[in-house]
């Protein structure tokens, strides 16, 4: 089943969005659709994002090294 939400309102550069839970969720609106106004329904997908992923836990695995040397 989809993710759905309903664009409530824009604020500046930001999207509101209600998810059918009631949950609200902000979002850039320059990735909205260029025809989405207020009203509109959104259908989200997530995406694995394996790459950012991979390069945060190099990040991790380096600062854990360099802290774990400056404590020797």
């Amino acid at each position: 089943m989809p993710v759905m939400a309903t664009i409530d309102r824009f604020e500046g550069d930001q999207a509101v969005a209600r998810l059918d839970d009631g949950q609200e969720l902000v979002l850039p609106r320059a990735e909205l659709p260029t025809d989405a106004g207020e009203g509109a329904r959104l259908t989200l997908r997530f995406l694995s994002a394996t790459e950012d992923e991979a390069a945060r836990a190099q990040q991790a695995r380096q600062l854990l090294t360099d802290l774990l040397q400056r404590s020797s």
